[in-house]
């Protein structure tokens, strides 16, 4: 019975890690009134990280460039190049990150029936109690492509990640934003 929870207890703690290894989401929006196959340039106008690692401040400087490179690789991948001013499209993000804490617990107690003549007593007895503490830190990353003429939003990208390990940061960015712009440009219905 032992060795059985045990085993139940590993392959829970397995599936809950491995869901948060891959917990990645990304969602886009974009404004149905742009004409994307207008856009054949862009410009790089920067990129804001809030709430920034308090450890590093090069770590933020290193984040940014990668979401450029990354962002750059695919807009150059859908056909567009980067000019230092005036493209058709301005290009910029905002990324952060938040440490969050979940802490679950649970108490089992038995129930007991100690006789008291004829009308007895029923009530709880001794139990134990179970807590769990997750900790994790989730990034957020949001991509805009705003329509330089018109100087309005064109497409947004939001991307949303479990970081359990800082150095595989750099391959969760890329593959974000990869997932973001395969639905750039988006089929805008008829």
């Amino acid at each position: 019975m032992l060795m059985g929870m045990r085993i139940l207890a590993i392959v829970f703690g397995a599936l809950l890690l491995s869901a948060q290894l891959v917990a990645q989401k990304v969602s886009v929006q974009y404004d149905e009134a742009a004409d994307f196959t207008t856009y054949k340039t862009y410009t790089w106008k920067g990129c804001v990280i809030t709430n920034p690692d308090e450890r590093s401040a090069s770590i933020t400087d290193l984040n940014k460039k990668r979401v450029r490179y990354a962002a750059s690789q695919q807009l150059m991948a859908k056909g567009l190049t980067e000019v230092e001013e005036d493209g058709d499209l301005f290009v910029t993000c905002t990324g952060g990150r938040q440490d969050n804490r979940k802490v679950t617990g649970q108490a089992f107690n038995y129930p007991t029936y100690a006789g008291y003549g004829a009308y007895g007593y029923y009530g709880w007895g001794p139990g134990w109690t179970s807590e769990r503490t997750v900790d994790w830190t989730e990034g957020l990353l949001i991509l805009d492509l705003v329509d330089a003429k018109r100087k309005e939003l064109a497409w947004r990208a939001f991307c949303s990640a479990t970081i359990s390990d800082p150095s595989k940061v750099d391959k969760k960015i890329r593959s974000a934003v990869k997932k973001a712009f395969k639905s750039y440009p988006p089929r805008v219905r008829p």
